[in-house]
This record gives C-alpha cells, sequence and structure tokens, in this order.
C-alpha cells in the first residue's frame, strides 16, 4: 500500500508554480488589454463638428474653441519636422478636454526618391519620428497621413507600387503602436487612391470639400446643412468648411470638420490595468512566501 504522506516542501513547489501561473496569466491578460485599447467608434446619423489646427493657425481663445468644436485635429509633423504649434495646441486641447486626433504631412514620393527602397526607408525614418511625437498622449481620434500634391500628377508622384506601399507601412505602424489610421486628402487624390490601392477601406477616410468650402464668419454659424458627399462616399467621415476669424482671436483661416463617426476611448485605463494585473500575482506570491 502506497503512503499517503506528502513532501511538504513538493506542496510549496506545487505552490509556487500554481502562484507564477497565475502571476503570468495576470500579466498577459494586461498586456492584452493593453494591446487592445484602441480607440472605439460609433456611426452617427447627425454629424458632430470639430476643426483642424496646425502653425498657420494661431489661436489665443481655446474657450470658445472648446464651446463649438467635440472634437481637433492636431498636425504633429510634415515630414521629418514637428509643427511648431505642436506641442502647444496639444496641451491647449488636453486641458480643455477635447477629443484630439492627428494628422502628418506626407512628403514621400517619386520625386524625391531614386528608388523603392529609398522610398521605403524615407516613409520609415518620418513616420518613426511621428510616433516618437506621440508618446504618452493621449489621442482617441484617428491619425491621418495627409497626402496631397498640387505641383506633381498624383499617378506620377505615387504610382501604384509606392501608394500601396505608403498606405501598408503607414496603416501597420499606425495599428501596431495602438492608433486608428486614417487618410486625409482632397476628391482627386481620392478617387485615384481609391482605384489603385488595395484595401483603402481600412483607413479612417475624411475628405476635404475642395470647391464646396463654405466661408463664414462666426462659428455659430456653421453647420452641416450643406454637406452632400454622403450620398456618394459612405465612408468619408469629415468635411471641411473655411472660417475666417472664427474662433475668437485668430489668424488666417480655420477648417471646420464634420464627422459621421465619434470616436471616444475605452473606458478602461489599459496602462494601470497592465500594473494593477501584474502587481496582484507579485502580491499573491510574496504573500504565501511570508506565511510559509
Amino acid at each position: 500500500m502506497k503512503s499517503l504522506y506528502v513532501n511538504k516542501k513538493n506542496i510549496f513547489n506545487l505552490s509556487n508554480i500554481g502562484i507564477t501561473l497565475c502571476t503570468i496569466c495576470c500579466l498577459t491578460t494586461g498586456i492584452i488589454a493593453y494591446k487592445n485599447s484602441k480607440p472605439k467608434s460609433i456611426d452617427l446619423d447627425t454629424p458632430i463638428r470639430g476643426c483642424d489646427i496646425s502653425s498657420h493657425q494661431v489661436y489665443t481663445n481655446w474657450d470658445e474653441m472648446d464651446k463649438n468644436y467635440d472634437f481637433v485635429i492636431i498636425k504633429a509633423t510634415s515630414g521629418n519636422e514637428v509643427d511648431e504649434k505642436f506641442i502647444e495646441n496639444y496641451n491647449n486641447a488636453k486641458k480643455h478636454n477635447m477629443d484630439i486626433g492627428i494628422y502628418t504631412y506626407n512628403v514621400m514620393s517619386t520625386v524625391n526618391t531614386n528608388n523603392m527602397d529609398e522610398f521605403i526607408d524615407g516613409t520609415n525614418k518620418r513616420l518613426d519620428i511621428l510616433i516618437d511625437n506621440l508618446k504618452d498622449k493621449k489621442i482617441n481620434y484617428p491619425v491621418y497621413l495627409d497626402i496631397e500634391f498640387s505641383k506633381t500628377p498624383i499617378n506620377e508622384a505615387l504610382p501604384y507600387e509606392y501608394a500601396n506601399k505608403l498606405i501598408d507601412i503607414f496603416y501597420d505602424k499606425m495599428t501596431n503602436n495602438g492608433y486608428k489610421a486614417g487618410l486625409y486628402t482632397n476628391m482627386n487624390t481620392y478617387n485615384y487612391l481609391k482605384d489603385n490601392v488595395d484595401n483603402l477601406e481600412k483607413l479612417e477616410l475624411w475628405i476635404a470639400g475642395g470647391n464646396n468650402y463654405d466661408t463664414v464668419t462666426t462659428l455659430e454659424k456653421t453647420n452641416s446643412d450643406n454637406i452632400n458627399y454622403s450620398d456618394k462616399i459612405k465612408m468619408v467621415q469629415s468635411y471641411q468648411y473655411v472660417v475666417n476669424g472664427g474662433a475668437g482671436d485668430s489668424t488666417g483661416h480655420l477648417d471646420v470638420d464634420y464627422s459621421y463617426v465619434d470616436y471616444y476611448d475605452v473606458d478602461f485605463d489599459s496602462k494601470n490595468a497592465l500594473i494593477s494585473t501584474a502587481s496582484l500575482g507579485l502580491a499573491g506570491l510574496i504573500l504565501y512566501k511570508k506565511k510559509h
């Protein structure tokens, strides 16, 4: 007959294994939550209003901005240069608890590169600069790639292979870093890209108003009554209207955007969850050690 005696050391070792596995599970849960903590969104029947800003606009009345807009899209970079008003604009938007999105102006094309390798290398380097400048910042609206060419025809600046490579690199870098990837462009460029880029619908689309700009003088008069893109392009989420001096003390113009999608944060602090779940497992292990 086998002895029913169980060595206490074996129990202790088995318990250690159990606590360790628990800690690993807690860590894994936190990491998964952190990785999946991208901004969520909800489709709207009636659009909400926001604006986009850069160093070309100078604002001193953010209280007025906050009162009139639901979100703000801030220019972060142009190529490898950080917009000189980026940090100031971000801090002001955050101070007023505004929903924040980002855009970066693309400078990469066949015009300034000799071959595909140079194009890929330059694109990666410039997007890495963007990501470095977004660290530790709360961004719940998408990060948009601004593609516009005024001097070179789009089909020459971004032929099929280049256009697809640019979109793929941008999409992968943004999503791998927890951001929604978006595209900002005008109607002509959009029409070219949708016919030449595979799976363009994976991007959140933001289309400029082009010749349909309305010029108004006060924010209160800005409305979405004249929006007509939604009948043709269901995926377009924002429309631009020009406002001259409509945000308190401002210079230049202000682009007002209408979005049929409301992006919002998950009500869950994933970074703190990662720390908390790891701490929970570790605390259990320490407690067990003290009792034994």
